[in-house]
């Protein structure tokens, strides 16, 4: 199997993929594994990677906005992730954030760590639409369920209390709150001179 990441990119990306031995062979001069693509994002090509520089594989990492960078793909930017997905036979695993503009080709992947806090508890969500094959026709869930039954016992009880009272009215309504504090903050952030 063969994985595209962006780059750079929050590493539970690289490092899944190691994990389940689809990553390759680590080359020490490169720094980079041998079946993962990596599609640079940097100043010079406004955080978005050169698809038409980057070759077909199987899954593609997308991140947005992309975690270390903070660069959030336009509405364009991520259709051309789709058709380059679509295009190639592709599967996309990508943040939930921009769920709204990705289907048919994606699973979508989220956490409760940003929304409510959670960092380090680990509590999120996957969805893998029905639809979704590979292009054998198999069924991509029929692997996923495979893999998350053989493979985790689930997240712990008071994680799952944690998630479900963010998620109640009072709860939904705290973390909104504090959001909105955050956003203050960069607010005063962006009038500062440095």
């Amino acid at each position: 199997m063969s994985i595209a990441v962006q780059d750079p990119i929050f590493p539970a990306y690289i490092d899944s993929s190691v994990i389940i031995g689809q990553a390759g062979d680590f080359e020490k001069e490169s720094g980079s594994y041998k079946n993962i693509k990596y599609m640079k994002c940097e100043p010079e090509n406004s955080f978005f990677p050169d698809l038409s520089k980057t070759a077909r594989t199987d899954v593609i990492f997308f991140c947005s906005p992309n975690n270390p960078t903070g660069h959030a793909a336009s509405r364009e930017q991520l259709e051309q992730v789709v058709r380059f997905a679509q295009e190639n036979g592709s599967i996309i695993v990508y943040d939930s954030a921009y769920a709204v503009y990705i289907s048919e080709v994606a699973i979508e992947v989220s956490s409760f760590s940003k929304i409510a806090g959670f960092t380090g508890v680990r509590l999120g969500w996957t969805v893998v639409p029905k639809e979704l094959l590979y292009s054998n026709g198999f069924p991509v869930i029929n692997d996923f369920n495979r893999i998350v039954c053989t493979c985790f016992n689930g997240a712990s009880r008071i994680a799952q209390a944690g998630g479900v009272a963010s998620l109640s009215k009072e709860g939904f309504k705290a973390v909104i709150s504090l959001i909105d504090y955050y956003k203050e903050n960069a607010e005063i952030l962006l009038e500062i001179d440095f």
